[in-house]
């Protein structure tokens, strides 16, 4: 009798994620005191998942991101102060059409904006970007040595974009060890101080991304992001 064997696969893999920072908003390197900021043209590919972060102050409102195909959803917000205050919003989309669009923010006369966009490879495109994400943790303080302290991350093997934003110009951060800084910049409008820090790490067991500055007003966000095949609960 022939014996028939079997050869067991995961129905899943951890894929490899990829992040790539596209440009930033040419017109916020000047700090224009403008209620619409155009964004430089951007060119998008079809079906590919995108992070968008704007960092403003001095401004009344968080504002709204248009142009090209796409649909914008807000993945978190924060602000410092009451009134015109600093406010830092992250974005996602999964791209429409291959297509190069110039971006516009709609916000009421804010003083320091920073835009910057991000290519986010590896990741489900589903739910316009949303299944990309598994988590994303917001905090803030007046301590030097910015941390965020996430939730524990999937099998410890995860990528994690996070972005700061201080009263500081330039933001003055250095990254941790194991960690990729893609932004360390800011400006100065009016006597407001506005800036911004990114970094990333991939296939990390670290849930605390945490910055080396001095002490400063800051505020940030952490996305863990969600590697094609991995199977877990994903935010809305």
């Amino acid at each position: 009798m022939k014996k028939l064997i079997f050869l067991l696969f995961p129905v899943f893999s951890y894929g490899q994620i990829t992040i790539s920072k596209l440009v930033a908003d040419a017109n916020a390197l000047s700090c224009l005191n403008i209620a619409n900021i155009n964004l430089v043209s951007t060119a998008f590919t079809a079906n590919k998942v995108y992070i968008c972060v704007a960092m403003v102050d001095s401004c009344s409102s968080y504002g709204t991101i248009t142009g090209g195909s796409n649909t914008w959803n807000v993945v978190s917000q924060q602000q410092t102060g009451t009134g015109n205050t600093r406010r830092l919003s992250v974005w996602r989309t999964t791209s429409v059409a291959t297509e190069t669009v110039t971006m516009t923010l709609t916000v009421g006369n804010a003083r320091g904006v920073w835009f910057d966009f991000y290519l986010v490879e590896g990741v489900p495109n589903t739910n316009n970007g949303a299944d990309a994400i598994l988590q994303a943790v917001k905090d803030s303080g007046s301590s030097a040595n910015p941390v965020i302290t996430m939730g524990g991350l999937l099998n410890n093997r995860s990528a994690v974009l996070s972005f700061f934003h201080n009263n500081a110009n330039p933001f003055g951060g250095t990254p941790e060890s194991s960690w990729t800084e893609t932004e360390d910049n800011g400006c100065t409008f009016g006597g407001v101080l506005g800036g911004m820090y990114s970094m990333h790490s991939i296939g990390i067991n670290d849930n605390t991304p945490t910055v080396t500055a001095s002490s400063s007003n800051w505020m940030g966000v952490a996305l863990e992001l969600r590697a094609l095949g991995r199977r877990a609960t994903v935010i809305n």
